[in-house]
């Protein structure tokens, strides 16, 4: 752990007498015990002493905090609040250092924030800093929060990743510790033998959770389960497996929000008939609900039942007809899920349903259009869906409604379909209907990357047009690297606070924003690299400025890294048309690199 300092109110003093670790835990123990001691004088001697020891006590006063004795508590508690833990190392990079900044600082929730953040950023070592977080963390729910998240991690070098994990945990006898000593193991090889005791961890944890609810979660119990059914998967354990989703079902408190994140997690485990055993238990939810009824649709089409799925889908179609909120949720729900058909059915549903004007039509248009362009990459039908919305819009109460209520820019939606439309003609090649479309998308928002990309490729263009767009899109990049500076700048004259992370999820927009349109285009592609890979500093794992690293990356000709970003994008939005076809592009220039053939 070179470079990290433990900044604490009191350091080992140098006059210590150095003891075995039998005798020292052995001399920690009797302090504590002294902590309650009928004497202040000696509870006042040991809290002294266990101050001067500092870290070495910390585990043992981390335990203290639960015994059945007030004055232990209470002083042990003082102790382990005064050990200010400085969380990064100097060598860690900016992006780690800012979400370990302050941290002991923040509530508990804002602390599982930065954990879950921590375990995303894509670069220096995540897990050695989740080890810190695994130690000395005082919120033992939060100490394994951070140990599961460090096991979650990519392996990498696994010999190197479990002497990693020796090396920071050694000595210590918190539970998060404990799994990260058996998942070193598991690292090391010994693989059979750690998914057989991982099972005693599990039963003990949900054993915790009965007696003990403070110090771990529903949550963390569920998916320390699911990550043992990964392994056991891995490992090819495929019956021990199917047993250990089984005895997952029960990990629910029954409300409508957890059976359901219980029934996605099943599908994308394929376990259909689970699903459906779900459906029985939970009969509440899955007869009432419209999104409940899609996901058994799914079941049993997963399952090979179409029959099934489709009476299910036609049931959920049917339900409730004036719930017309549920219904639109539950289909961009089928949307995110790739079920399109199903989603489309839903959406043209509430378009006949609502009149042209009213907020449940012009929202069902404004989703459909967008599934339509990039799920299932039909762009007419996209642009065709909008324009009843663009003609009503020209209504001024309409307009504003949109705004107030939808958070849609009425010119926005204008140049969207007028990209729609260009997107079809090209696919026609009816160039000129496509440059028409274009010229209006872009007189009505300018700076829109995606309609200056458009531009950019069409193709069968005069020099003079060649020569506008190009210009256009110096200007635009232009002015969003003058925004950038501008946020950088407001983000180093604040260190922490709501402004500041507002000033960041700006910041990582624009740099979002501005790698994008440079990347499929032309410019400096090493600076669009640089703000893409800052905005995801700033949003680690987004799947959209994923997508715009693989294309920076394409961009600079680093084919490997393009395909290896550009299938994390996939796999976390994996029904993306556009997407997925980028994908195809990258991985045909990495193919054609690695035969040595030019890639263009």
């Amino acid at each position: 752990m070179a470079g990290f300092v433990p900044a604490l109110a009191s350091i080992v003093r140098a006059q210590e007498p150095t003891v075995a670790a039998g005798e020292a835990d052995e001399k920690i123990a009797q302090l504590i015990r002294d902590l309650g001691h009928e004497d202040f004088a000696v509870r006042d001697r040991a809290q002294e002493r266990l101050e001067r020891l500092g870290l070495a006590a910390f585990d043992a006063l981390n335990e203290a905090v639960e015994i059945d004795d007030i004055e232990v508590v209470l002083r042990a508690r003082y102790l382990l609040r005064s050990m200010r833990v400085q969380w990064f190392s100097e060598d860690d990079p900016a992006s780690l250092r800012q979400l370990l900044t302050d941290y002991g600082n923040q509530s508990d929730q804002d602390r599982e924030t930065r954990i879950d953040s921590i375990s995303k950023v894509d670069e220096g070592d995540p897990r050695r800093a989740l080890c810190r977080l695994a130690r000395y963390e005082t919120n033992a729910r939060l100490s394994k929060l951070a140990a599961l998240r460090a096991m979650q991690l990519p392996r990498g070098n696994a010999p190197a990743a479990a002497a990693q994990i020796r090396r920071l945990m050694q000595d210590s006898r918190r539970p998060g510790a404990r799994w990260l000593m058996l998942y070193a193991d598991q690292l090391d090889g010994d693989v059979e033998g750690a998914l057989q005791k991982w099972n005693d961890v599990i039963r003990e944890e949900r054993r915790v959770l009965v007696s003990a609810a403070t110090r771990t979660s529903l949550g963390l119990v569920r998916d320390l389960s699911r990550w043992h059914v990964e392994q056991l998967e891995s490992a090819g354990q495929l019956a021990e497996a199917t047993e250990a989703i089984r005895r997952s079902l029960g990990l629910s408190d029954g409300s409508a929000d957890q059976v359901k994140e219980n029934a996605v997690w099943l599908m994308k485990k394929q376990a259909w008939s689970l699903v459906r055993e779900l459906a029985e238990r939970y009969p509440e939810h899955f007869d009432s609900r419209v999104d409940f009824k899609y996901l058994l649709a799914e079941a049993e089409l997963g399952g090979g039942n179409q029959g099934a799925a489709d009476e299910a889908a036609k049931a959920a179609l049917a339900l409730k007809p004036d719930a017309h909120e549920e219904h639109i949720e539950a289909a961009i729900q089928l949307s995110e899920r790739g079920m399109h058909q199903w989603a489309a059915a839903e959406f043209e549903e509430r378009i006949r349903l609502n009149e042209a004007g009213s907020l449940h039509n012009l929202r069902s248009r404004f989703l459909y259009s967008e599934m339509l362009h990039d799920g299932m990459l039909q762009q007419l039908k996209a642009a065709e869906t909008l324009k009843p919305a663009i003609e009503v819009m020209e209504q001024e109460a309409i307009e504003r409604q949109v705004r107030m209520n939808l958070a849609r820019n009425p010119q926005y939606a204008k140049s969207r379909m007028h990209y729609f439309f260009a997107l079809g003609y090209t696919e026609q090649k009816e160039y000129k209907k496509a440059r028409e479309n274009l010229e209006l998308a872009s007189q009505l928002y300018g700076d829109d990357p995606d309609v200056l990309i458009a531009m950019y490729r069409l193709p069968d263009q005069d020099e003079a047009w060649k020569d506008s767009v190009s210009q256009r899109i110096t200007a635009s990049a232009a002015r969003t690297l003058a925004e950038i500076e501008q946020y950088r700048k407001l983000i180093g004259q604040r260190t922490v606070g709501p402004v500041r992370q507002q000033y960041e999820r700006r910041l990582s927009t624009v740099d979002n924003q501005y790698a994008w349109l440079v990347a499929n285009t032309e410019g400096d592609y090493r600076s669009a690299l640089a703000c893409s890979r800052e905005s995801l500093k700033l949003t680690p794992g987004s799947p959209t400025y994923l997508d715009t690293l693989g294309r920076c990356y394409y961009a600079v000709g680093d084919f490997e890294n393009a395909v290896k970003h550009q299938r994390l994008a996939v796999a976390q939005t994996p029904h993306s048309g556009l997407m997925r076809r980028q994908l195809e592009v990258f991985e045909s220039a990495l193919a054609k690199h690695a035969g040595g053939e030019p890639s263009n």
